[in-house]
């Protein structure tokens, strides 16, 4: 070890207090250069301190204990942080309700164990500051993924878990939190094998000279603590059972802007533009000088100092990094795919204002509409409190993040809210098939013998009207180009709307429990269909009537599942054997005798794939294929007939 390095460490102190303030101390008394804490860092028991009378009542350690001044109620919450527990105050009918709710005590730890994490971050800040002395902490197996993005907020303490950390100019330590499986089922267990054959590969430039860090499949027995209250709940795997949850987005529109308030929101969403160029332009240094792209984590520890990075919230620079980590996976699986053509992720322009992601506790609901973000410490102000206006009859369930962004047309801000609600299916033993096309943007049947089609000629008219518009503008950025862009989005977004809810009507109507939509992945490669046919072809939106069509049919408790639709429009209704050339003209299939509609061939097979995929079989499969020939055709009608005035419309059977 390099001369005068002194190491001090620990681990396993599950959130005690005590053990972490001797664990900081210990660089002073024993003169260390170097603090390592070992994983299994947060505690596992939550004490509720219920209100009564003039007091707060709390059994801990086994014995009740009644405080009634500030200062008794401060030192019981300070002995039970320095035994590993998390002491909250709770009303008796809160104390009631988070106890029948195993939601709301998951929610409640982990506030729990966030808040004492950032108390330990500043307490380190507060003693660690001008020594000199390197703090490395790493996540045990016990310890909840939720914890990383608190461990790396502190400049003094640094979170190098599965990574590589120099201790001084000779020695490296690899840091490794996981463990193989054990029969606990702790938060932080990985099989052998992938652990052996997983992505995950740490570099060790000096392997002759370093620490090794990782945790062996050894635990001990959990002991039983002798707290009587709100103890954290077992962790279990996930079951059917478990009531599913949909998560939507609000968008809302951000009203009475300060000034002030609408200047800070701009440099917000400059910051997060100039974050991106820097971490793109970071990936394609490191890509031209060691021939490998940089991955999101190793992105987060070589950017963490980038003045870009400290002046938005630590969890909003990540989320940019892993949206640009996306994006580059989706141009290595198009390259994957023989796709030449693609680009990887390109730069923002320098006055586009980038949207702003808000996770967790960088943001806070507040009764009356309003919301209040948190800001790092580089700024003077700490938080902003902006208020917002929901679209009608829009209610929040749980939110998880909040987005910020700015309509470049009207210069107002908006803030997308995603939230869970939950939803409950129904089961009908009903389907409904989906054939997904151009022609026809829908062919549609029903098990009860109903079918059905959407030509899809409205949403080709859209497309073409205003491709024709704007190859007359001289510059794609002329303000006569930008407003027939938003005016092209709108309509093209109003008809997706306007079908994916019709079908979802549709299938109430029929006591459908199950739709079923042709899986489409990869359908554009290797294609040419000329230049108008792919024209076409690549801007028609498979992917977003699927989408669409998924969240809305949950909210009605009607499942959505694709099933590959490969040799679906060939195979005959009738006697089930493949008949390529069938199919005689554009909607007609011909076989056995028999004239089906051609896409409707492939929404029955569907259907019966998919049966025979989950053994079971059509109750009545004549009704359902005598059904195929003729089916109900339903045209979208607007409201006004020109296309700069269309904004309304909805889908009407044709005569």
């Amino acid at each position: 070890m390099a001369r005068g390095t002194r190491i001090f460490y620990a681990s396993d102190i599950h959130g005690s207090e005590r053990c972490f303030l001797k664990f900081l101390g210990a660089a002073k008394f024993y003169g260390a250069r170097v603090l390592i804490l070992g994983g299994d860092i947060t505690g596992k028991v939550v004490v509720p301190l219920i209100h009564r009378g003039t007091g707060y009542e709390a059994n801990f350690l086994g014995r009740m204990h009644r405080v009634e001044s500030a200062e008794e109620i401060e030192a019981l919450e300070k002995a039970i942080r320095f035994n590993g527990f998390y002491p909250v105050r709770l009303e008796p009918d809160e104390y009631e309700a988070i106890s029948a709710d195993e939601l709301r005590q998951n929610e409640l730890f982990r506030e729990l164990v966030l808040a004492s994490l950032r108390r330990w971050m500043e307490l380190a800040e507060e003693r660690l500051k001008g020594l000199g002395v390197r703090c490395f902490v790493n996540p045990g197996n016990d310890d909840e993924s939720f914890v990383d993005e608190v461990l790396g907020e502190s400049d003094y303490v640094e979170n190098m878990d599965g990574g590589v950390a120099r201790i001084d100019e000779e020695h490296e330590m690899v840091v490794v939190g996981y463990s193989n499986q054990t029969p606990f089922d702790s938060p932080r267990e990985m099989p052998e094998e992938e652990a052996v054959h997983g992505d995950t590969q740490l570099f060790c430039f000096h392997c002759w000279q370093c620490f090794f860090r990782y945790y062996p499949q050894v635990r001990r027995n959990a002991k039983e603590t002798g707290v009587i209250g709100l103890a954290r709940p077992a962790r279990k795997k996930k079951s059917s059972s478990d009531a599913p949850m949909q998560t939507l987005t609000a968008k809302a529109k951000v009203v009475d802007l300060s000034d002030q308030d609408a200047l800070l929101l701009g440099l917000l969403g400059f910051v997060a533009t100039k974050l991106w160029n820097v971490a793109n332009h970071h990936r394609r240094s490191v890509w031209d000088e060691t021939g490998k792209i940089p991955d999101f984590a190793q992105q987060c520890r070589e950017l963490k100092a980038n003045r870009w990075y400290k002046l938005l919230p630590s969890q909003s620079s990540q989320e940019i990094l892993s949206e640009l980590d996306d994006s580059y996976r989706s141009w290595f699986s198009l390259r994957k795919n023989a796709d030449q053509k693609a680009n990887p992720p390109g730069f923002r322009k320098k006055e586009t204002l980038s949207t702003v992601t808000f996770k967790q506790k960088a943001f806070e609901m507040l009764p009356g509409h309003r919301i209040r973000l948190r800001l790092p410490k580089t700024y003077a102000r700490r938080e902003m409190v902006l208020e917002y206006r929901l679209p009608p009859d829009t209610a929040l369930g749980k939110v998880q993040q909040v987005k910020l962004s700015l309509d470049p047309t009207s210069g107002d801000w908006y803030v997308h809210i995603a939230h869970r609600v939950p939803i409950e299916y129904c089961e009908t033993g009903r389907i409904m098939s989906l054939d997904l096309g151009i022609a026809n943007a829908v062919a549609g049947l029903v098990t009860d013998g109903f079918s059905f089609l959407v030509p899809g000629g409205e949403l080709l008219a859209i497309d073409r009207y205003f491709q024709k518009e704007k190859a007359k503008c001289t510059k794609s950025t002329s303000n006569k180009c930008t407003r027939l862009n938003t005016k092209w989005g709108r309509q093209r977004t109003h008809y997706l709307h306007a079908l994916t809810k019709w079908l979802v009507n549709l299938a109430e109507d029929h006591g459908v429990s199950t739709i079923l939509v042709g899986e489409l992945n990869g359908i554009r490669q290797d294609k040419d269909w000329g230049d108008a046919g792919n024209q076409k072809f690549h801007a028609w939106p498979f992917s977003k009537i699927t989408n669409l069509l998924t969240y809305k049919a949950a909210l009605a408790g009607i499942r959505v599942i694709q099933v590959s639709e490969k040799n679906t429009s060939t195979i005959c209704p009738h006697c089930e054997k493949r008949a390529k050339t069938a199919r005689v003209q554009r909607g007609l299939f011909l076989h056995c005798g028999q004239s089906f509609n051609a896409d409707l061939v492939g929404a029955y097979n569907i259907v019966q794939r998919y049966l025979r995929e989950t053994d079971q079989v059509l109750p009545d499969p004549s009704g359902v294929v005598g059904a195929l020939a003729r089916p109900a055709v339903n045209r979208f009608v607007w409201r006004k007939t020109t296309p700069k005035g269309r904004e309304q419309g909805t889908f009407k059977q044709a005569a």
